[in-house]
């Protein structure tokens, strides 16, 4: 059985201050799953609250 299909987007931290409300839309509309970086670190994560639980 084939594990489903997750899109996950890596944006550096400026970038996802400049396009926070784009970034949340693309979790809310499409599951996305956003990965914060600066400096090539790892800094958060923006996912959906259905992926929280």
């Amino acid at each position: 059985m084939a594990l489903p299909q997750i899109n996950m987007t890596k944006v550096e931290a400026d970038q996802a201050q400049e396009k926070f409300s784009e970034l949340l839309a693309l979790v809310e509309e499409k599951q996305e799953r956003i990965v914060i970086e600066s400096q090539g670190q790892v800094i958060a994560a923006v996912i959906s609250y259905a992926d929280l639980l």
